[in-house]
């Protein structure tokens, strides 16, 4: 897995620096691509997910502006769903557990 600090450190790779220009992805994408392949929002990515995620949106920014609401969206139904758990089982632990991770990572 990588984080942003060490993918960032990859960049300064000429090679995949060459490879990113080739896709058609600029420098100041990089972060909204990352963010966008972190589906699980954790601050990692695995290597598979990268190249995965770079092939797919490759190309103009519209095609990452439309990834990162589709990611948004994906992120916001995981909260609705664990706000529905905690209404209809006050008791269920996991659905405890996922919201006060989130909570803590706002703050």
């Amino acid at each position: 897995l990588l984080s942003w600090s060490e993918f960032e450190q990859l960049l300064e790779d000429p090679k995949l620096r060459f490879l990113l220009d080739k896709l058609e992805i600029a420098a100041g994408d990089l972060k909204v691509l990352f963010d966008l392949l972190d589906d699980t929002g954790d601050g990692e990515i695995s290597v598979e997910e990268f190249i995965e995620g770079v092939t797919r949106f490759k190309g103009a920014a519209k095609s990452l502006d439309v990834g990162q609401v589709l990611l948004r969206s994906r992120r916001l139904e995981r909260h609705v769903m664990n706000i529905e758990k905690l209404l209809t089982d006050p008791n269920d632990e996991s659905a405890l557990e996922n919201a006060r991770k989130k909570a803590s990572k706002r703050h």
